[in-house]
């Protein structure tokens, strides 16, 4: 299948705003600033089914079956034929602006084989894309298989969501999930690590901070006394500085971590 990417470019960073919960996150932190948050400055916006009456974005997922789903729900099938954005599916239909998810030059090119082609829900298809795709930092709200909230839980879909995440990690993909969410129990990340009496994260992570403030003091200085420009020791050395930032707007803290780091403790 000749493929291209919908909306004709190769994004570095995208912002997925599923359906679940903790999409609220995403409006409070949006709604109590004046300017666009740097974590989600330059992103891709992709949404899932139903999003597209929510969330402005640039592509919409729909794994399901276009006609099957025009079939059980004629207004929604409807409202998806009517949609401006394009859509990737599991089999386009001329009725609607869609392409066909890639799953062959998925499976061949990230080298998917028998339980690697673990597909239970359109998020894993969502972010199996990213990687394919070559994104480097995904952000994540909404995508809650169980919340108090609610109270329903779809544990295999779970699981499924978070073998996913894992994997892009495992190749350098930075995540950042929302704060309340349940994926990767976010909501609980606080909490201690199992069996420790007093958690050794909270000192690890004060010595990483330690760390990245002096060298980052050093490569200033270096700056200063060869009178270069802000940042040219990173361009020269082709590195892009590693940073943990937090941003906390409308009570909310929201971690963004990159590729060679884990999520950080909340002290």
């Amino acid at each position: 299948m000749d493929f291209s990417h919908p909306t004709g470019k190769k994004p570095q960073k995208v912002l997925m705003l599923l359906l679940g919960e903790s999409k609220a996150d995403y409006a409070n932190m949006q709604g109590t600033t004046h300017d666009p948050l740097p974590v989600f400055d330059g992103c891709e916006v992709w949404t899932c089914n139903a999003g597209f009456r929510i969330w402005r974005h640039d592509v919409l997922f729909v794994m399901d079956d276009l006609e099957l789903e025009a079939y059980r729900w004629p207004q929604y099938g409807e409202d998806l034929m009517q949609h401006n954005q394009p859509i990737i599916t599991s089999r386009p239909y001329p009725s609607w602006n869609a392409q066909a998810y890639p799953f062959r030059e998925i499976c061949e090119d990230l080298q998917l084989h028998g339980f690697d082609r673990y597909f239970f829900n359109t998020v894993p298809f969502m972010l199996a894309y990213a990687l394919w795709l070559g994104v480097k930092h995904v952000s994540i709200f909404g995508a809650d298989y169980w919340h108090p909230a609610i109270g329903n839980a779809r544990e295999a879909d779970l699981a499924n969501a978070e073998w996913w995440l894992g994997f892009l990690r495992g190749r350098g993909v930075g995540i950042s999930i929302a704060p309340n969410s349940t994926l990767m129990g976010m909501r609980n990340a606080g909490r201690p690590l199992y069996g420790y009496r007093f958690d050794p994260r909270i000192n690890l992570d004060r010595r990483e901070l330690a760390a990245q403030k002096e060298a980052k003091m050093s490569r200033k200085r270096v700056e200063r006394d060869l009178h270069l420009s802000p940042g040219a020791i990173d361009l020269v050395e082709g590195r892009t500085p590693t940073k943990v930032e937090s941003f906390t707007s409308g009570g909310v803290d929201f971690r963004q971590f990159s590729d060679q780091q884990s999520p950080q403790v909340i002290d």
